[in-house]
């Protein structure tokens, strides 16, 4: 069942998770009115209600202790689902850690004749009561029952803010509220938490007063701040340097805030539609690593457990009473058939001769109601015996293709994140391209309009003619080729043709070949122009104000840097040395973090890096052309 909330934080570590889950658990299952006051333990399944069962399993492998709670309630023609695992780590280094997962679903039950209609469910009061009960995160994210105030006159607290904010680490967006200017801090505080009603614990809200705001606004480039009276959501790997990375993180207006402010009740439907998105973006979010692990060991346990019994802890049943008279053998109990045929008032067989092991008559009483040990008890035990040996290999034969299953489903997710990502990126170019495409329809329409008023109708709309480098690559061998050349004045590639090859195997119709080139037109023009005297600023400003006559590309598919995150991981660094000339460094390699995206696909997601040089050399050095660099979200 796909669940239509799901949440996922860390506890404190002072707290054990395992225990404060069963705990706020039986206090929500005291509320439920189909509950009543029945008795459970944990390791079991009862019938708790009309129409509700509820499941426990718990799992200890010395490394983790596991919980797992779960109700499924069928009233109403629907299966609805509540969910809660809980993960904690028994020493420093096991595994789990501290972590909490609620999963709440509601479907059409097939059965009651209701097939059709699903149901999204409202914030469940199971998680606002466990996220009201402790402090829960998701990295440095405080995730909490309504929102957070972030007060300026707190030295630290907008420095925290901003580190939630770029932290590599957390998974659930981060919704910050801009301040208005004159409006009583109380009253915004309400009026962001109405918004955010119905997304509690699938995100991490934070409200700014007017000071606040100035200062956020110091510490986060134009591209990602936060407009007064708006609500931005950050989404995770907040990528500050790259000005088209703030084109994820989206925007709400004013208007229906507005509302709550004038004193008017929020709509409803705002409420859904921001916590549909937050919920959405829950459900494509793999499970943590730690989590999965824990899924497939609960899951096991769990088909370990009883059958559903009553509300009492699970016993097996009592045999049924039968009639003194009608029992012969005293050894047997009253209507018992044993399985050699021998029932009640049958024959009895003579009893095996010899002294026996210790133990064997009480396991011949366990097994077959009688102490008295016959040949052909002895012949049903080894039949019994082979009958067990055959389970277990069928058992071991069973576990083998569930493992089996199960790394298969392990690596279809992660190839599912990375397609969700690589369709994120892919996204938000083409929201960019778009734009751009828009604007520079409007500036040919309104050039062609200027030409014909001064009479050059005939230029306004011909067709320009193109040299040489304006021809377009068939492809990124040909871009290569053309690179090695010394088409490009100002151009040169020092790095190695290997990637390009691999990327060539993958490029489809040659759009990466294209775009790649007209980078590379972008950066020659970039480096002539300062050879002319006509510009003298760095890349990204000359993608935004290129003088007249000169190539440029959108100023959104450049990222002057990486991440400081790269910039001090060693490995991630140590990529993207990359070989220049020893007129650059006498080391032939020097640290390359601009960098141009070329496309979207999957992992591979093509990008050029290259190092500016032009105040030394006159030259750009192109150091890397070819599937996307490790970085923290790989």
């Amino acid at each position: 069942m796909t669940p239509g909330y799901r949440a996922i934080f860390t506890v404190p570590a002072d707290v054990d998770a395992v225990a404060f889950a069963e705990r706020e658990f039986r206090t929500w299952l005291r509320g439920q009115p189909w509950f009543g006051d029945h008795e459970w333990e944990v390791g079991g399944h009862y019938r708790v209600g009309d129409g509700v069962e509820l499941s426990t399993v718990g799992h200890n492998d010395g490394e983790r202790a596991l919980l797992r709670l779960r109700t499924a309630n069928t009233a109403n023609g629907r299966v609805s689902t509540t969910t809660l695992t809980a993960a904690r780590a028994l020493h420093s280094r096991g595994k789990g850690g501290q972590r909490v997962w609620i999963d709440v679903g509601s479907r059409p039950d097939p059965a009651a004749g209701n097939e059709t209609t699903w149901t999204t469910p409202a914030v469940p009061k199971l998680a606002r009561g466990m996220l009201a009960a402790v402090d829960a995160a998701d990295g440095r994210a405080a995730v909490r029952p309504a929102p957070t105030r972030v007060a300026g006159s707190d030295p630290a607290a907008v420095d925290d803010l901003y580190a939630v904010i770029t932290d590599p680490d957390r998974a659930v967006p981060v919704v910050v509220a801009g301040a208005i200017a004159g409006v009583a801090p109380q009253r915004w505080g309400e009026a962001v938490a109405g918004v955010l009603h119905q997304s509690a614990g699938l995100q991490a809200g934070y409200w700014l007063d007017e000071q606040a705001q100035a200062e956020l606004d110091a510490l986060l480039p134009d591209s990602h701040r936060v407009p007064p009276g708006t609500l931005r959501t950050f989404l995770p790997d907040v990528r500050r340097e790259d000005p088209a990375d703030g084109r994820r993180h989206r925007m709400l207006s004013t208007t229906a805030i507005n509302q709550a402010l004038e004193g008017e009740r929020i709509d409803a439907r705002l409420q859904w539609v921001i916590g549909n998105a937050m919920r959405a973006h829950a459900l494509k979010r793999s499970l943590p690593k730690e989590l999965r692990s824990a899924d497939r060991a609960l899951v096991r346990a769990e088909g370990a457990l009883p059958p559903t019994s009553s509300p009492t802890a699970w016993a097996p049943p009592a045999p049924a009473p039968a009639d003194p008279a009608e029992q012969t053998d005293p050894a047997l109990p009253a209507g018992q058939t044993d399985p050699a045929g021998n029932g009640a008032g049958g024959h009895v067989p003579e009893p095996v001769d010899g002294p026996l092991p210790p133990g064997v008559e009480r396991l011949f009483a366990d097994l077959f109601g009688s102490a008295a040990v016959t040949a052909e008890r002895v012949a049903d035990l080894e039949r019994l015996a082979a009958a067990g040996r055959d389970a277990s290999s069928e058992q071991e034969k069973l576990q083998r293709q569930l493992d089996s299953a199960e790394s298969y489903w392990i690596a279809a997710d992660d190839d599912l994140a990375a397609a969700r990502a690589s369709l994120e990126e892919t996204e938000t170019e083409h929201a960019i391209a778009v734009d751009e495409l828009s604007q520079a329809r409007e500036r040919i329409r309104w050039l062609q309009t200027q030409l014909v008023k001064h009479g050059a109708a005939e230029a306004a709309y011909s067709q320009p003619s193109e040299d040489a480098r304006g021809q377009r690559p068939q492809s990124l061998m040909d871009v290569l080729e053309r690179l090695r050349s010394g088409e490009l004045r100002y151009v040169r590639f020092t790095g190695d043709d290997k990637p390009v090859q691999e990327l060539a195997n993958n490029e489809g119709l040659g759009a990466w070949a294209v775009t790649a080139w007209d980078v590379l037109l972008a950066l020659d023009d970039y480096a002539r122009c300062k050879d002319d005297g006509a510009f003298s600023g760095n890349v990204h400003t000359y993608l935004s104000n290129a003088p007249q006559g000169f190539r440029t590309v959108g100023p959104q598919t450049h990222a002057a840097r990486e991440s400081d995150t790269v910039g001090k991981h060693p490995r991630m660094r140590r990529a993207r040395m990359l070989p220049v000339p020893p007129e650059i460094s006498a080391e032939q390699r020097i640290y390359m973090d601009a960098h141009f995206r070329i496309g979207s696909y999957r992992s591979i997601s093509p990008r050029l890096y290259y190092h500016d040089a032009t105040a030394a050399t006159g030259t750009v050095y192109v150091g890397y052309l070819g599937r996307h660099l490790e970085n923290t979200q790989s």
